[in-house]
């Protein structure tokens, strides 16, 4: 499959790679001198701006369970395939060579008929590359509006059409409608996170590029026209059709896969015979010619499941290309499984006026990765809010009927006495707790025990799953980091680590599981191997605790009264009671 991935961009770059080699090529045909003019054209242009509308469809006759999807990712998948059959949008391009700036921006439409409703949604993007400020920028402004519009769709267009999750649905509503429910409880929790994150704001990153986009080598220049050159001459002895013919004013060039294969193939060949191509190959490429000529064999041969067909057409007026039409059908068919693909692209072009940038030196607060992961944190949070209080299947630990066997072997290293000073203590106290709820207000035995109830419940025990891996495990590894001075709280951070890690491990095994215990379908010893590495964790987790216990007995650090609880729970363990 990664071949034939490979090969499609291949192909695609091909194409290309004919249509500007046509400038080399004044001595063909009349459609060629026109096409290869505009080209040559296009190329040395200041400015362009292609303003772009496209139709695209995505038919996938795929089974789900070949593809090892079951329940509630069978379902999500099968609205995924409704949704992709179509698309259509707006985009722009502007090619700033003056200024060393490109700027992408799209608004992608996905629009089709889930479970018999019709869903419409908008998706805006945009980016640009400052080549000579050395930073590149993805506006995130829009996707605080485009957060509502999402919850909207969800809420009232596709939720309230999948018969599998309706009876869940209405004891979680509680018998108010569907989408009504959802859009008000999800908006009121999502949006002020969104506004707060995305409104006025841009993530930042530098380019750092090894060499230029807009730099023009003389050597890539050469290849590039021997290749099409070559791969024209067999096209011309080889190809049942023209290449490139006219027609009303648009000239249009039509290939498919095995032409531009073969020809791809005949071109390389030819570079390896020739000493000053060969040359030019060797300081362009990272590998030598033989090894490329053998990478498109492999994906000649990997192609031949592949049908694609591309009709490119231009209208020129003055020397230049006023407007294209692009035609493109992919299909692919492996083991009974077949994907297609067609889209049409309309551009319009404009050359040397001012640009109109759509978000390049737009007003907008810079923010960095670190808080980006800090908004999905936050997301992750208000879901889990909202599933704890209103999910009647999740959070009920009295209903879980689970005899956990415990250690009584003594620790190979005791605790430390408790001997530093009560402020070192403190302060270090201080360090590990900011530690353990960075990410959420609960430690990581609340999620654990989401996933326990999950499994007692044969429900949503891959949605828990995820969650404690994005708020418990990232803790394990910042309590990793963290520096500090007393052994006292250094024994706690050690084994709480050592604690999580157990549990990290067991989430891990039960993950594989997870579809079988949902059905029904799974061996006990599924269930037992997670309940086995929970005890081994909670071991670790419980010993730390006693720890933390017995700092609030000898020291005023703790309020001991607030640790009461804490202390049933260690003593119920420890003496073999369920969790």
């Amino acid at each position: 499959m990664d071949s034939k991935r490979k090969l499609g961009v291949g192909a695609t770059l091909g194409l290309l790679l004919i249509i500007g080699g046509a400038v080399l090529y004044s001595f063909l045909t009349s459609p060629e001198i026109k096409l290869a003019r505009a080209m040559e054209s296009l190329t040395k242009e200041n400015q362009v701006e292609v303003t772009s509308t496209y139709n695209m469809s995505l038919d996938m006759d795929i089974d789900s369970e070949e593809l090892g999807l079951y329940g509630e990712e069978e379902t999500y998948f099968h609205i995924m395939q409704d949704i992709l059959k179509n698309m259509s949008g707006t985009s722009g391009l502007i090619w700033d060579s003056e200024n060393k700036i490109i700027e992408v921006s799209s608004s992608f439409g996905i629009e089709g008929e889930v479970y018999g409703e019709d869903v419409s949604l908008l998706v805006p993007f945009a980016l640009y590359f400052d080549e000579g400020e050395n930073n590149m920028a993805v506006d995130l402004d829009p996707y605080a509006a485009f957060g509502s519009d999402l919850i909207n769709t969800v809420s009232h267009q596709i939720l309230p059409n999948i018969p599998e999750l309706q009876e869940e649905l209405q004891e979680l509503t509680q018998g108010e409608e569907v989408g009504e429910f959802f859009s008000r409880e999800l908006n009121e929790r999502f949006l002020p996170v969104l506004e707060e994150g995305f409104s006025g704001k841009q993530y930042r990153d530098s380019l750092d590029l090894e060499e230029s986009i807009f730099a023009e080598d003389a050597d890539d220049r050469y290849l590039g026209s021997f290749i099409v050159e070559k791969m024209l001459d067999y096209m011309r002895e080889h190809g049942e059709d023209e290449l490139v013919t006219e027609e009303d004013n648009w000239i249009h060039v039509k290939t498919d896969e095995k032409i531009l294969i073969d020809s791809l193939l005949y071109a390389l060949e030819e570079v390896k015979e020739d000493e000053e191509a060969r040359e030019a190959f060797e300081k362009s490429s990272e590998q030598p010619i033989e090894e490329s000529m053998e990478d498109v064999e492999d994906a000649r041969e990997e192609f031949e499941e592949v049908d694609l067909f591309v009709d490119a057409a231009f209208l020129i007026s003055g020397n230049k290309i006023q407007e294209s039409l692009m035609d493109i059908t992919v299909s692919f068919e492996e083991e009974g499984q077949t994907l297609q693909m067609s889209g049409e692209v309309h551009s319009e072009y404009e050359y040397g006026t001012e640009v109109s940038y759509v978000f390049y030196g737009k007003d907008r607060e810079d923010i960095t990765e670190e808080q980006l992961n800090d908004i999905g944190y936050q997301i992750d949070w208000e879901m889990e809010e909202f599933m704890m209080e209103y999910d009647p299947y999740m959070y009920e630990y009295e209903d879980a009927d689970m005899d956990f066997e415990f250690y009584e072997e003594n620790l190979e290293e005791e605790p430390p006495a408790i001997q530093s000073s009560e402020e070192e203590i403190e302060a270090d106290l201080a360090v590990f707790f900011d530690t353990l709820y960075a990410y959420s207000e609960y430690d990581s035995l609340f999620y654990l025990g989401n996933i326990i109830d999950s499994v007692e419940h044969q429900i949503t025990i891959s949605t828990h799953i995820e969650s404690y891996r994005n708020q418990a495990d990232p803790v394990m590894y910042d309590l990793m980091g963290i520096e500090l001075n007393t052994a006292e709280v250094n024994f706690i951070r050690e084994y709480y680590i050592d604690g999580m890690f157990e549990h990290s491990l067991a989430i891990d095994m039960l993950d594989f599981y997870t579809d079988y215990i949902e059905e029904g379908t799974h061996e006990q010893y599924m269930v037992d191997d997670f309940y086995e590495g929970v005890d081994a964790g909670l071991y670790y987790l419980f010993t730390a605790q006693q720890q933390l216990l017995d700092i609030a007995k000898e020291t005023d650090v703790l309020e001991e009264e607030d640790l009461q609880e804490l202390e049933e729970e260690i003593d119920a363990y420890f003496s073999g009671e369920t969790f």
